[in-house]
């Protein structure tokens, strides 16, 4: 008799305990001190890697964070780019809804001709690349995974390192 108590005591305790278990949705990036938050992310499905492909959030989220989304740049709700356009790349809906006044897109799924990111971090005219000067210009292997992260269709994905 005392085994079954026990082991009702133990089945009642995890059903608490599982009740109290809940994935509460990861709150979105903020602006804090004229950059973005690194510890907030947008919400994405984790899956394991696949060496084939490209994450937002594990390769090119971390990219735009470190070598766009600084201090006077890409993060400031006061800055006014080209045009009067503000860019900000503190979430990947920031990124894919963006459209300045002539429907320039920053990014275009599946298109790697037309997109406002990739045509400015592969310029070689000095007036138009990004980062500016003095910022070092993005590496080739850093390029190399927007194109193919764009080739792919330009998800919100995450994997498991």
């Amino acid at each position: 008799m005392r085994r079954a108590e026990i082991i009702a005591f133990c089945f009642g305790v995890m059903c608490l305990l599982q009740q109290s278990c809940k994935n509460d949705p990861i709150p979105g990036p903020e602006i804090i001190d004229g950059a973005c938050n690194i510890t907030d992310t947008v919400e994405a499905n984790s899956i394991p890697r696949n060496i084939d492909t490209v994450y937002f959030q594990n390769d090119v989220y971390p990219i735009l964070l470190t070598r766009c989304a600084l201090s006077g740049c890409h993060v400031n709700v006061n800055l006014k780019i080209a045009h009067g356009e503000e860019i900000i790349f503190c979430s990947y809906d920031e990124i894919m809804s963006w459209e300045n006044d002539e429907g320039e897109k920053l990014i275009i799924p599946f298109n790697t001709h037309d997109g406002k990111i990739l045509e400015q971090i592969t310029s070689t005219d000095i007036d138009h690349m990004m980062p500016p000067a003095p910022h070092e210009p993005l590496t080739s292997e850093e390029i190399d995974k927007f194109i193919i992260w764009v080739q792919q269709g330009a998800l919100n994905n995450k994997c498991i390192e």
